[in-house]
């Protein structure tokens, strides 16, 4: 008999976010294998028909729509469904302090209310292989360790989250390091993906180059830097671009995995003079299962956000990264290719420009070392999976973690 009637999943669960998409996914996905039964799945979100429409698992939309009596996702919906759900668990990167007042933008300040102080008595929580922080403020310092201190396990998808609560006071014994859901998130079929690359006008079969940026630019990369504007952003890495595809004649596919940012990429796009093919292919119009399928049959992707990085290269597609924030640095040095990103601080037409060549020439050599790591990260994300069936049998939760723990943490072996 199944001990957790639902479970309510707090995120960016919006559909708007491709990564995000697919860690939903891959977290129903690894939580009913390991519980043998489809469990019920209760998730706040702009967008219901989103999840009515993307997922096999058995799923109930909360509505943070603001007719719904809610502000994001500070609601009556979201507060009903915590109070009624045996087991809420947070994933994916909410647990920052940027806007950390504003409900709309920020989700963290909500949890730490609905938790610290509106939960229902029994019912537990769960950080789901989450990557935290960052955080800068005192609030956000305060919210994010009472977090930590309220939950009853935590597991995280690198060893960057993993020593930032720790710092906060977080209690290494049921502290797991893991790895992104996303991971093993399965490609939609090559047909579906064959037919996709038709229709947005790119050969399939041959070599092409990927390359995806984010709105954010730099606001995210560190203390200390002037904010780049778009322009002067498109400029420079449009300049490189045309000089890596007078060396290189290849297709080049921009990969957009954010509806907002559809726009920068486009500007991109057409500052881009490519002596092949160019397109445009966005979430905007296809899922998660299609961007992870259209990645696999690239040459190779040039990206700053997390999650395009991590459909490629959990597909054995070669990657480099323009770092964003520290999470991406963070995701390349468990893959072992601390080589393969540049920071924003070398961001000029000339570091560009040698990133992609430096990825370029060695695709093999990456695809060999993604070949070897992806299958042992795939096997680790289950490991969050174990728990909550571990709860969902009635069994002692924290024993099974404290045998999780004993095998040996591979985030934190591969980081050194």
């Amino acid at each position: 008999m199944n001990k957790i009637n639902s479970i309510t999943i707090l995120g960016s669960s919006s559909g708007r976010n491709a990564g995000d998409a697919a860690l939903l996914s891959g977290i129903m996905d690894c939580i009913d294998a390991a519980c043998g039964t489809r469990m019920l799945y209760e998730i706040p979100t702009y967008r219901p028909p989103y999840i009515w429409n993307n997922y096999q698992n058995r799923v109930r939309p909360i509505s943070m729509l603001p007719w719904h009596g809610t502000v994001g996702m500070l609601g009556v919906p979201t507060f009903n469904s915590i109070r009624r759900s045996k087991l809420t668990i947070i994933y994916d990167a909410m647990l920052f302090d940027r806007k950390l007042w504003n409900p709309l933008t920020n989700y963290m300040s909500s949890a730490w209310a609905y938790l610290k102080h509106l939960r229902a008595q029994g019912s537990l929580v769960g950080f789901y292989n989450v990557g935290a922080g960052p955080v800068t403020t005192e609030w956000g310092k305060k919210m994010l360790r009472e977090l930590a201190e309220l939950a009853d396990f935590i597991t995280v998808r690198e060893i960057d989250s993993y020593n930032l609560l720790r710092e906060l006071g977080a209690d290494e014994d049921k502290m797991l390091i893991t790895a992104d859901n996303a991971i093993p998130v399965r490609s939609s079929p090559p047909q579906a993906v064959k037919e996709i690359f038709k229709e947005i006008g790119m050969p399939f079969g041959g070599e092409i180059l990927a390359i995806n940026i984010n709105s954010y630019l730099n606001s995210w990369a560190g203390l200390g830097q002037k904010t780049m504007t778009a322009e002067s952003f498109i400029s420079t890495y449009a300049a490189a671009l045309n000089r890596f595809l007078k060396e290189v004649s290849v297709p080049v596919l921009f990969v957009a995995t954010q509806h907002s940012d559809v726009p920068v990429t486009e500007q991109l796009m057409r500052a881009v003079s490519a002596p092949r093919e160019k397109a445009l292919f966005s979430n905007v119009r296809y899922n998660h299962h299609d961007v992870k399928g259209v990645l696999e049959h690239v040459s190779m992707l040039f990206g700053m956000r997390l999650h395009a990085n991590i459909l490629a290269t959990s597909a054995i597609t070669p990657a480099v990264a323009l770092v964003f924030q520290q999470k991406v640095k963070s995701y390349f040095d468990l893959l072992g290719l601390p080589k393969n990103v540049m920071s924003f601080n070398d961001f000029s037409e000339n570091g560009v420009l040698e990133q992609l060549r430096y990825g370029w020439s060695r695709r093999d050599e990456i695809r060999a070392q993604l070949s070897k790591v992806i299958p042992v990260l795939s096997r680790e994300t289950a490991k969050s999976a174990e728990i909550v069936a571990s709860i969902n049998r009635g069994e002692d939760f924290r024993a099974t973690l404290r045998a999780l723990k004993a095998q040996g943490q591979y985030a934190a072996i591969s980081n050194g």
